[in-house]
């Protein structure tokens, strides 16, 4: 009886642990790691909708839940990053909320500002 555990010829092959079935050892299987990829894609997004709120908190001291809702899932699979998600909901959903084309821009800009200071922020405690 051969109990070699070295790797060679009469070793049989192994499958990566991804691969493997669940089994005594307790390895995961491929459902579980598709699911798991799911939680962290739903962090993501989560992190996301909380950086658009940040923006949106710092300029117009309310919740993105409080106004008109926006396309978040779709601007994020989109790759824009929160101010231009933010800036784009303003455009597409929220203009009305804002009384004239002047205050407009006035908040688009402080929005700008906004992200930036929060970028500074998170730069300098991580």
């Amino acid at each position: 009886m051969n109990r070699h555990r070295g790797f060679g010829p009469d070793r049989p092959p192994v499958r990566p642990a991804l691969m493997r079935p669940k089994g005594r050892n307790g390895n995961k299987t491929l459902e579980n790691v598709m699911i798991t990829m799911k939680q962290v894609r739903e962090n993501v997004f989560t992190h996301f909708l909380s950086e658009c709120d940040i923006i949106v908190n710092k300029v117009m001291c309310v919740s993105i839940n409080d106004l008109p809702d926006a396309q978040w899932r779709s601007y994020h699979e989109d790759d824009m990053n929160p101010l231009d998600a933010v800036l784009t909901a303003m455009e597409d959903y929220w203009q009305d909320e804002i009384n004239g084309e002047e205050a407009f821009y006035a908040v688009c800009n402080e929005m700008e500002e906004a992200w930036k200071s929060h970028l500074a922020g998170s730069r300098a405690n991580g």
